[in-house]
């Protein structure tokens, strides 16, 4: 073998090793959000939670924020945030229950202004309030609405998926959503 031989075979090598590298990064990194995604599954079932039903019930209904966050200026007040928070998680509830009539054209939300504690609000998708800014709202995906556009209704099981969401939704937020 030749100089020259040695030199192309080593260069071949480099090259090859390079890509291999490459391409093992990239399989590192997809595992690793794989193993996120599993270690948050597993925490969702050890605490009770079906997994298949929750992402279910995810791709019904979305949820912007925490329900069990609570601004500085409404933890200090007489009604905190957190129960306005969950009292949007009931009223969602219970407009699913009925078949989503209002959620079919606007969320339910929690509009948050600095001069005044957190309030509920009832607003239109795309649409924001002239005062302050939402900090959590509840309301279909837009492929969900699509559908129910359609057809004028979510399905028996959309909407339990969708209530079963909301019921464990401050556990859901203890152990992480799943995707």
């Amino acid at each position: 073998m030749s100089i020259a031989d040695v030199i192309r075979r080593r260069h071949e090598l480099t090259l090859e090793r390079a890509r291999r590298i490459q391409e093992h990064e990239s399989w590192l990194a997809g595992n690793e959000e794989d193993l996120a995604q599993t270690r948050k599954d597993e925490a969702s079932a050890a605490a009770g939670i079906d997994v298949p039903r929750l992402k279910r019930g995810l791709q019904v209904i979305g949820i912007y924020g925490r329900v069990t966050e609570v601004s500085a200026e409404s933890a200090s007040s007489a009604a905190p945030a957190e129960s306005v928070r969950m009292r949007a998680v009931e009223r969602a509830k219970l407009d699913i229950a009925l078949g989503a009539q209002h959620l079919e054209a606007g969320y339910i939300g929690v509009k948050h202004d600095p001069e005044l504690v957190d309030e509920l609000c009832l607003g239109r998708y795309g649409e924001t309030p002239v005062h302050g800014c939402i900090v959590f709202s509840i309301g279909l995906t837009p492929k969900a609405r699509q559908r129910w556009r359609r057809e004028m209704n979510l399905t028996p099981e959309e909407i339990e998926d969708a209530l079963y969401v909301l019921v464990n939704l401050a556990l859901l937020e203890r152990t992480g959503r799943p995707k």
